[in-house]
């Protein structure tokens, strides 16, 4: 496919990690670790907690096997790029958040042995795990592929 169909999904990327590296960079040096900022009350603080694990904690203390394992889908993204998007630019830019989101995280692995997160969404008792700017880039990312999944066609693989 043509240089030019990577070029906007190739800044999203980098724009990603970007602010999501700029986010983490503040939150680590200004914020004490456990502390809390209420932006909305009742709904929304930013707190600065420690994620040694994947989402929602699962996986904790297995840095070393989720660097691997991003290491390795992002690879597969990169390489697969062309036949993940199938030409449809909304595909193209969910891999590109994916991409960045996965990317920002393994830099945090990778640099601190753990990664920032600084997110906190809940309401009454409910509590959403603390996130950050790439967790949101890959929610984001995966929503709006499989979205597109449902409403586009595919391309008929020929034996």
């Amino acid at each position: 496919m043509c240089r030019r169909f990577w070029r906007l999904p190739a800044f999203v990327t980098l724009g990603l990690v970007a602010l999501d590296q700029v986010t983490k960079i503040l939150v680590v040096a200004y914020w004490p670790e456990g502390s809390q900022f209420v932006i909305v009350h009742g709904f929304l603080n930013l707190v600065h907690v420690r994620n040694t694990g994947a989402a929602w904690g699962m996986m904790s203390e297995q840095t070393r096997l989720l660097s691997a394992f991003s290491v390795v889908v992002a690879t597969v993204l990169v390489w697969r790029f062309d036949v993940l998007a199938d030409r449809w630019p909304e595909r193209a830019m969910a891999l590109a958040l994916i991409l960045g989101g996965i990317v920002g995280n393994l830099i945090d692995r990778v640099a601190r042995g753990e990664v920032v997160d600084f997110i906190l969404v809940f309401y009454r008792s409910f509590h959403w795990p603390a996130f950050n700017i790439a967790d949101s880039g890959i929610t984001c990312g995966v929503a709006v592929f499989v979205i597109s999944s449902f409403f586009r066609p595919t391309d008929e693989v020929q034996p």
